[in-house]
């Protein structure tokens, strides 16, 4: 009995872990890699994706649809975001190629990359919070 305790404690923390890391993301993110752009939530709390050069030049709208959080794929060609509809989308850096990964009744939000691209993490809710799994493809997901 004590194993079973403590197994559900340790399984308890990483996934505390797991969601205080992705409730306290924030809604700007840069990246300096690839596609060198600088990218953010057009509004608060919630508002179009957008992106610019360091400088500040090149405006560029990448996602119309408002969201309150996007991160980009560990090589900056991606970026993965919630809607209100509610779903989990995942689009190319330039605002072309959207991909619906998962759209159901219930709350979706803060998506983040796996270290390899592969796998979209994501809470999602319809009165209890679970944190989900999802390979980039739409295929395979786990709770």
């Amino acid at each position: 009995m004590r194993q079973l305790s403590r197994g559900i404690c340790i399984f308890s923390a990483i996934f505390i872990v797991f969601a205080v890391t992705i409730v306290l993301s924030q809604p700007i993110y840069a990246f300096s890699g690839i596609n060198g752009r600088i990218g953010y939530v057009g509004g608060f709390p919630s508002g179009q994706i957008e992106s610019v050069l360091p400088d500040g030049s090149s405006p560029k709208t990448i996602s119309s649809v408002n969201t309150s959080s996007f991160r980009w794929s560990p090589d900056g060609t991606k970026i993965a975001y919630g809607t209100p509809t509610p779903s989990v989308n995942i689009r190319n850096y330039d605002g072309t190629g959207d991909t619906i990964l998962r759209s159901e009744d219930e709350s979706e939000s803060f998506p983040t990359w796996s270290p390899f691209g592969d796998k979209v993490m994501f809470t999602r809710s319809d009165s209890t919070y679970v944190l989900s799994t999802i390979n980039n493809d739409g295929t395979g997901m786990v709770d």
